[in-house]
């Protein structure tokens, strides 16, 4: 399951859900990519079996990731890769022969200085405070809400209680990568803009039912009847200056619309 959605912001229950997945003896696992810089997970607590995050999500460099999860499950399988040497011997019948550590979990050559980029970037969070990130993002994201949902040419696409550290919207009758582009090409302000790898929660919130047309167009190599969202994300790195700017920038490019 996903801790927060890439394109609402959306969290559901964690703990609730688990508590029903645990009911009928399933694993729970959490992609918590866009939800571990934001807020904080205690796995115990939470009853997460597994828990997926990359690392450039949460500021580290070096194209590190994690993956973790019971020992005694993830040994009772072959690792998805084989080669060098996380697992030390294969027989004549070509039985392979493993170790029951984390070596067997690491083919080629494990990628030790993104291993240090992400705990470092993780204990940095953790000094700063992950309440007062929580606290500090929530409210620039609440601020740039508040003020974008009294522009009636702005349609935004999430509730406001549902409202976490992005805010997908659309400008009524502007294409969104046009928005886009304007916005970083005019403002210095960068936004997302597209389907976010989510198409049908795009067709959903846009109301689109027919999509024969974008059909048609895509095997044409045509992409521009693609439905497309815009998302403004909020992080440690802006200020409300920023929030101010964003606002100013959506002002102008809805102005003569």
């Amino acid at each position: 399951m996903t801790a927060s959605s890439n394109l609402t912001g959306y969290r559901p229950d964690i703990k609730k859900i688990g508590e029903l997945v645990h009911k009928y003896g399933a694993y729970y696992i959490i992609d918590a990519c866009q939800f571990l810089q934001h807020h904080k997970v205690d796995m115990m607590e939470m009853g997460i079996d597994f828990l997926a995050v990359f690392g450039h999500k949460f500021y580290a460099p070096y194209g590190g990731g994690f993956l973790i999860g019971p020992k005694n499950f993830l040994d009772e399988f072959l690792p998805y890769q084989i080669g060098g040497g996380n697992l030390p011997y294969i027989t004549r019948e070509g039985v392979f022969l493993r170790y029951k550590n984390q070596l067997a979990h690491d083919p080629g050559t494990p990628n030790a200085v993104g291993a240090v980029s992400m705990a470092i970037a993780l204990n940095q969070l953790k000094k700063i405070g992950i309440e007062k990130i929580e606290s500090y993002e929530s409210n620039l994201a609440r601020e740039a809400f508040d003020v974008l949902k009294k522009n009636e040419k702005v349609r935004l696409l999430v509730k406001s209680n549902h409202l976490s550290t992005v805010i997908p919207f659309i400008i009524e009758g502007q294409d969104s990568q046009i928005v886009a582009e304007r916005l970083n090409k005019e403002f210095g302000i960068g936004v997302r803009a597209g389907s976010f790898c989510v198409y049908d929660v795009v067709r959903n919130l846009l109301g689109i039912e027919d999509e024969q047309k974008i059909i048609e167009a895509v095997n044409h190599g045509d992409t521009s009847l693609i439905p497309g969202i815009i998302r403004a994300s909020f992080a440690l790195c802006n200020s409300r200056n920023d929030v101010k700017r964003f606002i100013q920038a959506i002002n102008c490019v809805t102005q003569n619309n």
